[in-house]
């Protein structure tokens, strides 16, 4: 009996969540989308290192090719290292968002403008080429939209609106 009340009080959490506006969807497909060209930037950044490496000698002639290699791998790996946490951090909270999970909504607003943050100091870097800058401007894009997306559209509202009631 306990067991038949438990999955009947779900069911309309179920049914609430099932009918996710377009605005959510839509900010999910842009997570989904900088996901994406995270991870072309981790290729990108793999794939480059010699580049990487040039342009760092050509900025620091003084440098050893010892010092410039070090250099090199080390933005390599970093750089790499931090596109795979908020590649990880912004899947996971894109399904706590589908889910309904009004925290999540705060969490990655707050993840997507530290990274906004973090592309416009990379954006003006030095070593950024051409290429850098023109994924730092369409992740700038989806970024926004995907915030814009989750805070300003009132279905967007209602539906983690309607998610804190069902959960109370």
């Amino acid at each position: 009996m306990q067991q038949q009340n438990s999955l009947s009080s779900s069911a309309p959490v179920e049914a609430a969540h099932s009918a996710m506006p377009p605005q959510i969807i839509w900010a999910v497909r842009c997570l989904i989308a900088f996901v994406v060209l995270n991870l072309i930037v981790i290729g990108l950044l793999l794939t480059h290192g010699g580049e990487i490496a040039a342009t760092i000698q050509q900025s620091n002639p003084s440098w050893s090719p010892g010092q410039v290699a070090a250099f090199a791998s080390s933005i390599v790996i970093g750089s790499s290292s931090v596109h795979l946490i908020f590649t990880a951090l912004t899947v996971w909270l894109a399904f706590m968002i589908r889910r309904g999970r009004r925290w999540a909504r705060l969490v990655v607003t707050l993840v997507l403008l530290l990274n906004l943050v973090i592309g416009i100091f990379v954006f003006v870097s030095p070593i950024a080429g051409t290429t850098q800058q023109v994924v730092n401007v369409i992740s700038a894009l989806l970024k926004l939209t995907s915030i814009g997306l989750l805070w300003f559209p009132q279905p967007s509202r209602a539906y983690f609106a309607q998610s804190k009631r069902l959960a109370s």
